[in-house]
């Protein structure tokens, strides 16, 4: 996990330039169990289908530390730099 690094460092580990919409992994949870408790219920058919669950706004690598120093409320900086 890129962010498992934060645990033993101050450093995210993503290559530089990348950006990408951050989904928290408990969302992807509330998302299938949705869907699961969905077709228990007779609701719509999802057999087969696939669902891209992004989050909310693209984020470089830059925003990702800056959102992490603030909330862990110590410096996180990108290995790549």
């Amino acid at each position: 996990m890129a962010f498992g690094s934060l645990r033993s460092s101050d450093e995210i580990r993503f290559p530089d330039g990348l950006m990408f919409p951050p989904v928290d992994p408990r969302d992807v949870g509330y998302a299938a169990a949705a869907i699961a408790n969905e077709c228990v219920l007779g609701g719509a058919d999802h057999h087969g289908k696939c669902y891209e669950i992004s989050g909310p706004e693209m984020l470089s690598v830059a925003d990702m530390a800056r959102i992490f120093a603030q909330a862990l409320d110590r410096p996180v900086r990108n290995w790549a730099k």
